[in-house]
């Protein structure tokens, strides 16, 4: 009995949390936030929602204080501080990037270094959900923990999000998303970590303090804004598609992807873009919303290079343009575009749809992306009762996974944009997208 007693006690003390700082005691702190000289907004936000959620947690209050003023004792470090050095610790900045970061605790101190703009504020986030439980289900709905002390165990940690680019459209979505848009607030978006190009170019602008957003640069259908009917169609007719027997110059419009001509204007379109907004994350080349694909000869022998002109129904090629064919043209369209426009901007990634007649990959003489295209892959035709990799319809049908799996031996990078729709929906007025990355090992 007694040795099992000791057993017992044995593993209660080992299971028993080692905690490294006492970040509150009693509703007290003799912490103090560090934030750079030269803070950006972003980190200044940073360090006010930890000192705000601290205080509504334990009734402490913690005071902000630039990094040349701090005396060195008890310190949360934010940010790229001068401070970390003396604690050792370099943190790889590039790898961090715009939005990963570090939490660690070191000689009493505890750092949230993070790239810029977001990668501080979203480690103060970080810290707050994982490790003290605060949640923010809605704008108008926050649960902070009450409790005298905050405690802290000993913390390593690197990480940057999952999802390169995150944007539900929960704001963004039209009508049925008008609760949202009267509940719009900024705080949220950043705290629930979202930074994508919808909600701030379709409710409200992600100003800095919240580090901003991901900026895609014409993002969509936008051939006609690539190579615009009004300056092209007149003196250039086959620059166009030639569908059911005709130039189609009007409205939402596709191009001729394998004329010569083509790819030199579109380079050109896309290089006033980037000019205009160098610091812009991604370029956009999207196929149109319609079904008027160019059938000229030249289209048509390059969709049977690249796959068939049969629809393979099993896999979904539904538009009558065969199973990889059409992606295929317009990868390698997309690929020349790159390869114009990579002397003078040799990291600006440009994304292109795998959606409808092109979310199938090529299926023969595959030719691999650029290293800088990005492949937007676009499931929305998938079931929504069932997760995208199960399901009659998702796994045997349409075979969603096997689809992002083939374009990741393609492309280094693949997002997906995943739909769902509401009850009684009317496209696009209720769809809740989601895009991420997918990294491919290569």
């Amino acid at each position: 009995m007694i040795k099992k007693l000791s057993c017992m006690l044995s593993l209660t003390f080992l299971c028993a949390p080692v905690w490294a700082l006492t970040l509150v005691s009693q509703g007290s702190s003799n912490y103090t936030i560090v934030i750079p000289d030269e803070p950006i907004p972003a980190e200044q936000t940073a360090a006010q929602e930890l000192a705000h959620h601290v205080k509504q947690m334990a009734g402490a209050e913690l005071p902000i204080v630039g990094e040349s003023q701090f005396d060195g004792s008890h310190g949360i470090l934010l940010g790229n501080n001068r401070h970390l050095k003396k604690l050792g610790i370099e943190p790889a900045w590039e790898q961090l990037d715009k939005e990963g970061y570090l939490l660690r605790t070191a000689n009493g101190h505890l750092i949230i270094a993070g790239g810029r703009p977001r990668g501080t504020l979203y480690g103060v986030y970080a810290l707050l959900e994982d490790h003290l439980g605060c949640r923010w289900f809605a704008p108008d709905t926050t649960v902070i923990p009450q409790r005298e002390t905050v405690e802290l165990p000993h913390l390593d940690v690197t990480r940057r999000p999952a999802f390169e680019y995150r944007d539900p459209k929960l704001y963004a979505g039209g009508p049925r998303s008008a609760w949202w848009r009267r509940h719009f607030d900024s705080r949220y978006v950043a705290r629930t970590r979202n930074s994508g190009t919808f909600v701030h170019t379709s409710v409200h602008p992600m100003d800095e303090r919240y580090g901003g957003y991901f900026n895609i640069i014409r993002f969509g259908h936008n051939l006609s804004s690539l190579v615009p009917p009004k300056l092209y169609a007149t003196e250039h007719p086959e620059y166009f598609a030639w569908h059911d027997g005709r130039r189609v110059t009007e409205g939402d419009l596709e191009l001729c992807l394998t004329h010569p001509d083509v790819a030199s204007v579109a380079a050109g379109t896309l290089r006033r873009w980037m000019r205009a907004e160098p610091d812009a994350d991604m370029l956009f080349i999207g196929q149109s919303d319609t079904n008027k694909f160019c059938m000229c000869d030249r289209c048509m022998g390059a969709y049977l290079r690249f796959g068939s002109v049969t629809p393979d129904r099993k896999h979904g090629g539904s538009f009558g343009l065969g199973y990889g064919g059409l992606a295929g043209r317009n990868l390698q369209f997309v690929n020349r575009v790159a390869k114009l426009l990579e002397d003078e901007f040799p990291n600006q990634r440009i994304g292109i749809f795998a959606y409808g007649a092109t979310r199938n990959p090529p299926s023969k003489n595959v030719e691999k992306a650029h290293r800088n295209v990005v492949v937007w892959y676009c499931p929305i035709e998938r079931c929504m009762c069932h997760p995208i990799d199960s399901g009659p319809v998702n796994a045997s049908f349409y075979a969603f996974t096997d689809g992002i799996r083939k374009w990741q031996q393609i492309a280094r990078e693949v997002y997906l944009y995943d739909y769902c729709f509401g009850p009684g929906f009317e496209l696009p007025t209720d769809v809740l997208s989601i895009a991420g990355t997918v990294r491919a090992a290569q």
